[in-house]
């Protein structure tokens, strides 16, 4: 059993999700994209979590912007990007941020980078699939009947988010 826990973010509608898994406390953050957003390290020190990942579904600033912040909480978390994710992290014109309030928001590249496969993750098995669409560079996550993904996520029979 795992838990999941969503988080509207602002100024840009999108979702982050802290997912945890309750056997040993260990604690995955997807898309962090609000800036110094409070209410995720609160969740994790609230629920005696380590945060040990964060994956990013692909680099724009609504998915992004929460990342250098929960770096600077968490020193030790591991950031989890495809390639060409990684790469753009750090050029506010690739990852948008210029056109939004021109925002110079830069990331420091990823620790991880991974296209496809199983990644074990919290004492689980992830599968990463490549999911181009939304941009040429974003892979989504799936953990048993839940499937994240840049835009919303499919949680078993519970719909769209």
């Amino acid at each position: 059993m795992v838990n999941i826990k969503s988080f509207i973010n602002f100024p840009v509608d999108s979702v982050t999700y802290l997912i945890s898994n309750p056997e040993n406390a260990e604690a995955l953050v997807i898309d962090p994209g609000t800036q110094n957003d409070e209410r995720i390290t609160t969740h994790i020190k609230n629920n005696d979590l380590e945060l040990n990942y964060i994956f990013l579904t692909h680099e724009h600033f609504d998915h992004i912007l929460g990342v250098n912040f929960l770096r600077s909480r968490f020193q030790d978390v591991k950031v989890i990007s495809s390639e060409k994710t990684s790469q753009r992290l750090t050029d506010p014109k690739k990852n948008l941020a210029i056109f939004h309030n021109q925002i110079n928001l830069k990331v420091n590249k990823a620790d991880v980078h991974i296209e496809e496969g199983f990644l074990d993750m919290l004492g689980l098995q992830f599968e990463v699939l490549a999911t181009p669409g939304h941009t040429d560079s974003s892979i989504s996550l799936k953990l048993g009947n839940s499937f994240f993904f840049g835009r919303f996520s499919f949680t078993g029979n519970q719909g769209c988010y």
